[in-house]
């Protein structure tokens, strides 16, 4: 009483055909759902449009994409715009270089080239300190192109609202620690007052590796610590002291 006796293939077998179906139901749902949505990236969008795609592509639409290399034209070209769209498509793009394994041996000098004082104007700025966050974590990466975003960074914070200032600060602070090796930065020349014209960085310069960060120093985080907002100026003073 109670046994439940020897399975029964044919059970077995339609179980096992349903589960087929499903898969195969599934995969032919997301070959569909890829094909729309390449259909609609080929249209020309508006601008708001445009924004709206780039800013949720790599959360609601590349996870559920049989091959989510495909979209690397459409993410390529839109780095490649400037401005808030190439900070936009940075999410995608990083997934796909880090997860799908796209070769793009230019990302880091393109994305220090799109840091530009408008950046720190949008409401996108914290996205993009998040980003730099995620893509200046590696401790493999160049002295030069620490010390470029560092200094980059810095000398835009000096036109930036307070609270852009704030996050530029801690930014830095930040990826200095990361990267003991450009405490010199900190260091160098911390009891002279620096002229910007004695300044060896370019910060005009796209390329970073040109860009002579190495032989400056951060004497920017030392201007922020008489800044005319109060809450400023503590903040850059206990972060560099």
């Amino acid at each position: 009483e109670g046994s439940q006796g020897p399975p029964n293939p044919k059970r077995r077998k339609q179980r096992k055909e349903k589960k087929a179906e499903a898969v195969a139901s599934l995969q032919k749902h997301r070959k569909l759902f890829g094909d729309a949505w390449l259909s609609f990236l080929r249209l020309p969008l508006t601008s708001s449009l445009y924004k709206k795609v780039l800013t949720s592509l790599h959360t609601r639409v590349m996870p559920h994409l049989l091959n989510p290399r495909l979209l690397i034209d459409f993410l390529v070209d839109s780095y490649d715009t400037g401005g808030v769209v190439s900070l936009l498509a940075l999410n995608g793009l990083f997934i796909l270089m880090h997860e799908y394994h796209l070769d793009y041996p230019c990302f880091y000098d393109k994305f220090y080239a799109i840091l530009e004082p408008s950046l720190f104007h949008v409401k996108y700025t914290q996205r993009l300190f998040h980003l730099m966050n995620i893509f200046l974590s590696s401790t493999h990466l160049p002295l030069y192109l620490v010390a470029a975003f560092a200094k980059k960074v810095a000398r835009l914070s000096l036109s930036a609202s307070p609270c852009g200032v704030m996050m530029a600060a801690v930014f830095v602070t930040n990826l200095i620690k990361r990267h003991p090796n450009c405490r010199v930065l900190l260091h160098r020349n911390s009891s002279e007052e620096i002229e910007i014209s004695e300044d060896p960085f370019d910060v005009n310069e796209l390329n970073p590796a040109k860009s002579g960060a190495l032989e400056s120093c951060l004497w920017e985080l030392q201007t922020l610590q008489s800044h005319y907002h109060p809450t400023v100026a503590a903040l850059v003073k206990r972060l560099t002291s």
